[in-house]
């Protein structure tokens, strides 16, 4: 049972607390300490709660995964410290290449410094996980960069394939709720490529 509470912080206290109880009540052996680590870090950065998160990897993680590193970089990130996220994206990235592409472009893009955004993010587009088109052209970081030569030539290439481009459309009519729409696109896409 939950009992909710009128604060922000006394919702996410017992969302935290319910996290932390399940975690220990109910073991599972696939369930590292590093993924309890990663689960209450994104949860406290998605909540905007960077102190308690910077905090949480002081007293708990003293030899964070690359993971773990990049959700230290995103506490920083959020908290307006870019420069040290940017050293946490790339301790992360030098362990494991091409893991904080993203990361280091917002980071570079929010100290307006187009020609090393456009690098990180020009080696994040030619990866395999990388985010939708339209999340990285909304992403506020990359605000201050948008008009400048550098970001229109970097949109002047096609990144995205039209099977892509019509699951990302899909995505976009689920998230305003248009699910009939979403899954018209999705049949399409299912027919397209038999």
């Amino acid at each position: 049972m939950l009992i909710y509470l009128n604060t922000k912080s006394g919702l996410l206290k017992i969302f935290l607390i319910g996290i932390i109880q399940i975690i220990h009540f109910y073991p599972n052996p696939g369930f590292s300490q590093v993924n309890k680590n990663l689960l209450i870090t994104k949860t406290l950065n998605s909540k905007g709660h960077t102190s308690e998160s910077l905090a949480y990897f002081e007293k708990n993680i003293p030899n964070p995964t690359n993971e773990l590193l990049i959700e230290k970089g995103n506490a920083l990130f959020l908290k307006g410290d870019i420069k040290s996220a940017a050293n946490f994206y790339f301790e992360a990235n030098n362990n494991n290449p091409q893991l904080a592409n993203y990361e280091l472009a917002r980071c570079y893009a929010t100290m307006n410094q187009p020609d090393l955004a456009i690098k990180y993010l020009t080696l994040h587009l030619k990866s395999k996980n990388r985010n939708m088109q339209s999340q990285i052209k909304s992403d506020k970081a990359f605000a201050g960069i948008d008009n400048t030569p550098e970001w229109k030539e970097l949109w002047n290439f096609d990144w995205y394939s039209k099977y892509d481009l019509m699951y990302e459309d899909a995505w976009y009519e689920h998230s305003i709720g248009n699910d009939n729409e979403a899954l018209a696109i999705l049949n399409k896409l299912t027919e397209i490529r038999k």
